[in-house]
């Protein structure tokens, strides 16, 4: 495997104490404590619950993430992909639920490939030629596929559209001789980062009830779906209230960023802490007022909040996009001066995609640097 210069430099300096600040940046920090700490409050929470979990690894693309999130009671890890998929089964990791169709001939024989080798795969479904596209090529594997229902319950990015359109695709599944009718599924992106707890509760309540009518329609008609699954981190604390979901696919817990932390979590804080921060370093400091960090927009997410400085400039500082391999540090009013050299801590903007942007997980314990994990499923598609 080829290792990267930043890669090389980093990793020795796995266990030396307190030389987090020698890592070459922009580098993803992960602290471990705050990790399975998180994991461990939404195990517990999904067991208090009735409802088991089967996180989104989208959000972490790790292995080593989704073996923490299962060894805490996980049933299994969604992902958004194949490919996320393959790295997933191909490591190991039972029960992976794909969350979005599975269309090209390429893609689904290597669903045929992943089940062949025992990694057994649930694909969500919501188009009639995909589904007989599926049962053929699975025929001739001499395989059988568990297939799920995906709903659309108001993000209009996938899913049927519909309890009439659910139960058509339903009913073409128990005649078909190598797929299994698993359940239904769906999933509210759109109402994950509603600011408001009040509108967010009375949204999840709304726009489930799609959902709970396929269910009922399909019970009506002997169809009961094993699994019912969806919800997400900003909806959790609903999901759970309206006697619906078997399972939560909630996946940014684990991690957390600025968008959740905006989010109001009611009368309590929320129960998560950002996990993730990333390192950067000045490079330039030679104007009145702005420094010039190495985190720009190769680094971080831009189709949300800007991220939030926690550590290495004045409070009131703020990060501005600078360029590809820049970002600029606004220190207002301040005479404090940044110099080259200096270590600005940042909380990620959107988890998910900015991950997707790295190749490594720096992983610490009382800021020593203990470990380095890959980003396995960055950009399997």
């Amino acid at each position: 495997m080829y290792e990267s210069f930043s890669y090389r430099s980093n990793k020795n300096l796995i266990g030396q104490q307190n030389k987090i600040n020698s890592l070459l940046t922009p580098a993803l920090v992960l602290d471990l404590d705050i990790l399975e700490k998180n994991i461990s409050v939404m195990s517990d929470f999904a067991k208090k619950s009735g409802v088991k979990l089967r996180p989104h690894a989208k959000t972490h693309k790790c292995v080593e993430i989704a073996q923490q999130q299962i060894s805490a009671g996980a049933i299994g890890v969604c992902c958004a992909t194949i490919g996320e998929a393959v790295v997933m089964v191909d490591n190991g990791i039972a029960g992976v639920l794909i969350t979005s169709p599975v269309i090209s001939d390429q893609k689904i024989s290597e669903l045929v490939r992943l089940q062949s080798i025992g990694g057994k795969v649930i694909v969500a479904v919501d188009n009639l030629n995909n589904l007989k596209n599926l049962n053929k090529v699975m025929g001739e594997a001499d395989q059988e596929l568990d297939v799920i229902i995906d709903v659309d319950v108001g993000l209009k990015r996938t899913g049927v559209d519909g309890v009439e359109a659910a139960l058509e695709l339903a009913k073409f599944i128990d005649k078909c001789h190598h797929l299994i009718f698993a359940g239904i599924q769906g999933y509210a992106g759109h109402l994950q980062h509603i600011v408001s707890h009040h509108e967010r509760n009375e949204s999840v309540k709304r726009d489930l009830k799609k959902l709970s009518d396929t269910r009922d329609r399909l019970i009506s008609v002997g169809l009961k779906p094993k699994i019912i699954t969806g919800g997400g981190t900003g909806t959790h604390l609903f999901d759970v209230t309206i006697n619906l979901f078997t399972e939560l696919q909630v996946g940014s817990y684990a991690i957390m960023d600025v968008e959740y932390l905006n989010v109001e979590s009611g009368k309590d804080f929320w129960s998560y802490s950002p996990a993730l921060t990333l390192q950067s370093t000045v490079v330039s400091s030679n104007h009145t007022g702005i420094a010039t960090i190495d985190a720009g927009l190769k680094s971080l997410a831009t189709d949300g909040p800007v991220p939030i400085i926690i550590e290495g400039a004045p409070d009131e500082a703020k990060y501005e996009f600078f360029g590809d391999e820049h970002g600029k540090i606004l220190l207002g009013d301040t005479n404090t001066q940044l110099h080259p050299g200096d270590i600005v801590r940042l909380i990620v903007p959107h988890c998910d995609p900015t991950i997707n942007l790295h190749n490594y997980y720096h992983c610490i314990r009382n800021n020593t640097l203990v470990d380095i994990w890959s980003v396995a499923a960055r950009g399997m598609y």
